[in-house]
């Protein structure tokens, strides 16, 4: 097992999974969004940390995995839909539904029995500040690489299990396609919080991506003629 130095991220702040209990909507849309962004974190940097690992390419084949059980689950779900709709002029649709119902249950199995492999204990801890007690589950057995993630506030560890857990979080908000490689590198992982704007690692990518491709050459055309012309009418106007 291998340890890093914490890395600092001073744009994030990590947040529990539970404690202290939202009250209001708008409590509960922030704390989901906080924890999608405290997952996300974890996850990309413990996947550039532990990259070429054993460890790396289980957690890869889960976040694959989970990503096709929830699209074929997005299937069966509309194939459901229109079957019911279309119930009386064609039953033979709904026959096909319910053998896909069945090939679903039994992937959707298959793929708890490969979480199974991880196990979670409950623990509490508690902030004397606050007087608050914070309820989680922290892994049994941490397999492979390790690294430490400080927000300058909270220091965790990321594994192989606590990463997992966080995939599969994020799998069950529908947020496990902003985990995606940088779309320059394709090297570094990412996470996309605005998927059309977060996809690149770093500013060098996201330059290199933009003067490179069609669409920068076409921005970048559009934005010397612009520069031409104010010249001129700089120049009309002395």
């Amino acid at each position: 097992m291998t340890m890093t130095e914490p890395q600092a991220l001073s744009r994030h702040r990590f947040v529990e999974v539970l404690s202290p209990t939202p009250k209001t909507q708008t409590e509960f849309d922030k704390r989901k969004r906080l924890l999608a962004e405290s997952d996300g974190v974890v996850v990309v940097e413990w996947l550039n940390t532990a990259k070429g690992t054993p460890a790396y390419r289980r957690v890869l084949a889960l976040r694959r995995e989970l990503g096709d059980v929830g699209a074929a689950l997005n299937d069966l779900r509309h194939r459901l839909i229109d079957a019911v709709k279309t119930l009386r002029t064609s039953p033979q649709k709904m026959d096909e539904v319910n053998r896909l119902r069945e090939k679903f249950r039994k992937r959707h199995n298959a793929l708890n029995r490969i979480l199974s492999r991880y196990t979670h204990v409950p623990a509490l801890a508690y902030s004397v500040e606050t007087g608050v007690w914070r309820f989680g589950m922290i892994p049994k057995h941490r397999p492979g690489p390790e690294v430490k993630l400080s927000d300058q506030r909270v220091t965790i560890r990321a594994n192989e299990s606590s990463v997992s857990a966080s995939l599969v979080r994020l799998a069950a908000n529908r947020e496990l396609s902003k985990i995606r490689l940088c779309a320059k590198c394709a090297e570094r992982w990412v996470f996309a919080r605005r998927p059309q704007l977060d996809k690149f690692c770093t500013d060098k990518c996201r330059v290199s991506f933009h003067v490179h491709s069609e669409q920068g050459k076409l921005n970048h055309r559009k934005a010397q003629a612009e520069y031409r012309n104010r010249l001129r009418e700089r120049a009309v106007n002395e």
